[in-house]
């Protein structure tokens, strides 16, 4: 069973922060912590278990994709694509709730 996908530089790099950031002017800590928050409710309420899985071994473990599809026992492509499918609802996501382009 795969944990809960946490708040921490893994988010950051797959909602891709820095943009956001960039965007904001002062202290933006309320407004990150907003943001995680829905990165968070996204990728646990919006992504399949298996794009969970390897978006949680890919970014939190930092294991390279042949060996996702070793442990998961399907081939790199698939890996490939549940990473894909699922930063792309991610950023979908957020872009709609705060207009990152």
């Amino acid at each position: 069973m795969i944990k809960k996908v946490t708040l921490n530089e893994f988010t950051d790099k797959l909602a891709g922060i820095s943009k956001f950031n960039q965007n904001l002017e002062g202290d933006n800590t309320e407004a990150r912590r907003k943001m995680l928050k829905m990165i968070e409710k996204v990728a646990n309420g919006e992504l399949t278990l298996r794009q969970k899985e390897c978006l949680f071994m890919y970014y939190e473990k930092g294991m390279k994709m042949g060996e996702i599809s070793d442990v998961l026992d399907i081939c790199i492509s698939c890996v490939s694509r549940h990473i894909k499918k699922a930063r792309d609802k991610i950023q979908k996501t957020l872009a709609y709730y705060y207009a990152i382009k």
